[in-house]
Order: structure tokens, then C-alpha cells, then sequence
């Protein structure tokens, strides 16, 4: 997971992209001020992103256990399977799903929509992604 992480990060500020850390406020349309452990700051922009991560949900039908895993424990195996499976169709599924079949894993995808990647992507571009996925296969 670091090693994933840190790499993103390198790519960042590689491309000049400043990474500020801390609990972020609104103070109007334009502007964000970021409290850190030690300082403020305040932002002036035209545009905003907010990335703020994800959080797995438990299944209730699928507890977590050494066999089942959320997104950060299938990133901490410390082998890698023969086959996996994959609950979710969204970005993180497809992005595991991609990352295991890239090292030669048997993947299968469960999605319980009729398509992968169905919400905020266009069709075409969820077309294009599940044919790449069925090429590693």
C-alpha cells in the first residue's frame, strides 16, 4: 500500500502538483483554508477536486476474514492467489481486478448492475475497460 501510494505521490509532484495535508474548510466559492498539525492555510481557486478516498463496506453475507478482504487487505497480501474474486464493478474493483490479472491471476468480477464502471462513466468507456479486462484473461 505505501509503495502504491508513494508512487501516486511521486507522480504528483512530479507533474507539479502541490499535496497539502490537514482538515479543509469551505470559506466561500473560491477559497478553502486547510488547518495542519502545525499551520493554516488558505487557497484561492477557480476550480476544486475533492479526492477524499474511499471506504469499503462490509457485506453483510461476507464478513471480513483471512479469505475475504476490503480493498487495503487485498492490496497487503503477502502471496498472490491463484484466483480472486472480486466484489464491485466500480473503480476500485476494476482497478484490483486489473492490478491481480496484470500478474497473471485467474480474476472474475461480480457486479450486480448491468455494466461495469455504470455510474459517472459513459457506456463507451466502460465498453473499452471490460474489453481490455477480457484480453488478460
Amino acid at each position: 500500500m505505501k509503495k502504491l501510494t508513494g508512487g501516486v505521490e511521486g507522480l504528483l509532484k512530479g507533474n507539479k502538483v502541490e499535496i497539502v495535508r490537514g482538515e479543509a474548510f469551505f470559506v466561500d466559492s473560491n477559497s478553502l483554508r486547510v488547518m495542519g498539525e502545525r499551520n493554516a492555510q488558505t487557497y484561492n481557486f477557480k476550480n476544486a477536486i475533492i479526492a477524499t478516498g474511499s471506504s469499503p463496506i462490509e457485506l453483510p453475507t461476507f464478513k471480513y476474514s483471512k479469505r475475504v478482504l476490503n480493498s487495503t487487505g487485498a492490496l497487503s497480501l503477502n502471496e498472490i492467489p491463484e484466483k480472486i474474486v472480486v466484489i464491485g464493478g466500480g473503480v476500485i474493483g476494476i482497478e484490483l481486478g486489473g492490478s491481480y490479472a496484470n500478474f497473471g491471476i485467474q480474476v472474475t468480477i461480480l457486479e450486480g448492475a448491468d455494466e461495469i464502471l455504470g455510474v459517472g462513466f459513459e457506456k463507451q468507456m466502460s465498453a473499452v475497460v471490460k474489453k481490455s479486462m477480457k484480453k488478460k484473461v
